[in-house]
């Protein structure tokens, strides 16, 4: 969570199905508003600059699962 540059909002991420997006949530109460509409990948930081730009990091997380079978370790000897 980040105050947003005017600092009557708090700014945060929320990450549905594996896509993030920016939310604001005003002070002063009401639904919070979407700032992003990014369609793919994940926010993995974000932060405002002293301009008022948002300013963030994106990309996937890919892992692999690797099945060894029969594996027959052979010690030198």
């Amino acid at each position: 969570m980040r105050w947003a540059p005017d600092g009557d909002a708090l700014t945060y991420v929320v990450t549905k199905v594996g896509v993030s997006n920016m939310w604001a949530q005003a002070l002063k109460g009401g639904p919070p508003k979407q700032l992003t509409y990014f369609k793919e990948q994940q926010i993995f930081y974000f932060d405002w600059s002293p301009q008022g730009d948002l300013v963030l990091s994106r990309g996937s997380v890919t892992s692999d699962a690797v099945l060894i079978r029969n594996l027959q370790c052979r010690v030198p000897s």
